[in-house]
């Protein structure tokens, strides 16, 4: 009988929990705070600005939207690109 060694395992669950996450609804940046949105665990309609938006203190590139009535989960929310100042005044203003 082969059974698989737990590497094997890890990897399989953690292309399980890829696939999840490739599956997952994205929001548009520009769109999301007026968008409609529906819940489909609670049937929870409303717009972007309405659901609960979860920032993992700054960790990821995606933050996380949650149905402000039951919790669930929606899909994700790209993170603002910071600016990065252009010219070398832009640079010292922000310095002080």
């Amino acid at each position: 009988m082969l059974v698989p060694d737990k590497s094997a395992l890890r990897l399989k669950d953690a292309l399980k929990n890829y696939q999840i996450m490739a599956d997952q609804i994205i929001y548009d940046l520009k769109e999301f705070y007026t968008q409609s949105i529906i819940c489909p665990n609670c049937g929870w309609q409303g717009v972007g600005s309405d659901a609960i938006i979860i920032d993992m203190y700054g960790i990821g590139d995606v933050r996380q939207v949650n149905c402000p009535n039951c919790d669930n989960f929606l899909g994700g929310l790209p993170r603002e690109e910071e600016r990065k100042p252009e010219t070398p005044d832009e640079l010292s203003d922000q310095i002080g």
